[in-house]
C-alpha cells in the first residue's frame, strides 16, 4: 500500500475544519480539500489505516520515511518492548534515522543485530543508523515518548571521540584523513563512517588521500 497525507472535502456535508481554528484551517485547505496532515493507506477492501503524522517523517536525502513504519519493524522483534524512530542531523543527507528501544530482557539482543533485522525488512535507506539501547523512553508531562530528547541524547553520544587506542602509525594516518575529510575535531577507531556524515564520493576520496 503507498502512504500518503489523509484529506477529506470540506464542505456543510463532509468536513468544515476544527472548532475556532479558522486560520489553521486557511492553510491546510486547498482545492476545496482539508489536508489533515495525518499519513495513512487504504487497503483493497477500500479501509483506511492511519500510519503517524505527517511531521513525523524524515527526509533522508530526498527519500521520505515515516517513523511508524519502522517502529512497527522494531516492535516485530521479540526481544524489544518498546521502540521509538526519530530524526537525527547528517552532514550530506540533511536527515538520517535513528531508532531508540527498551528491551524485555537487558542484554538480550544488540545494536548489530537489531539492525540487521531492520534490514531484512525494509529498503536500506529505512534502516536505523544508530540504535540506542535503554532502560526507559524519554517521555513528555502526558506520557508521550519524546522523540526530541532521543534526538539530543543520539547527537551528544555520537560526537567524535579521540583516536585513543591507535595502535600504529597507519590508525593515526587514517583517523586524521576522516577527521579531515569529514570536517570533525577527531575521529574515534570505532566511529561508524556514514554516521558521522559519510556518503560514497567522501569515501572514494579517502582512499585517494590514503
Amino acid at each position: 500500500e503507498s502512504i500518503g497525507e489523509i484529506a477529506d472535502r470540506r464542505g456543510a456535508r463532509d468536513f468544515e475544519g476544527y472548532y475556532r481554528n479558522d486560520a489553521g484551517d486557511a492553510e491546510r485547505v486547498r482545492n476545496g480539500w482539508y489536508w489533515s496532515g495525518d499519513l495513512g493507506y487504504l487497503d483493497s477492501d477500500g479501509h483506511l489505516f492511519l500510519k503517524g503524522r505527517l511531521k513525523e517523517m524524515i527526509n533522508r536525502g530526498g527519500e521520505k520515511i515515516t517513523l511508524q513504519e519502522i517502529d512497527d519493524v522494531l516492535l516485530a522483534h521479540p526481544a524489544i518492548a518498546q521502540a521509538a524512530t526519530f530524526s537525527v542531523k547528517h552532514r550530506t543527507l540533511g536527515e538520517d534515522v535513528a531508532a531508540a528501544v527498551v528491551l524485555r530482557t537487558p542484554g538480550a539482543v544488540s545494536e548489530a543485530e537489531i539492525r540487521g533485522f531492520v534490514a531484512q525488512r525494509l529498503a536500506e535507506f529505512k534502516v536505523p543508523q544508530r540504535v540506542l539501547i535503554l532502560e526507559a523512553m524519554p517521555r513528555d508531562p502526558i506520557g508521550k515518548v519524546n522523540r526530541l530528547t532521543l534526538a539530543t541524547l543520539a547527537d551528544s553520544l555520537a560526537a567524535p571521540k579521540a583516536a585513543a587506542g591507535a595502535a600504529n602509525e597507519i590508525e593515526r594516518k587514517l583517523s586524521q584523513i576522516w577527521a579531515e575529510e569529514l570536517s570533525l575535531p577527531q575521529v574515534g577507531l570505532d566511529e561508524n563512517f556514514f554516521a558521522i556524515g559519510g556518503n560514497s564520493l567522501s569515501g572514494v576520496r579517502m582512499l585517494i588521500a590514503a
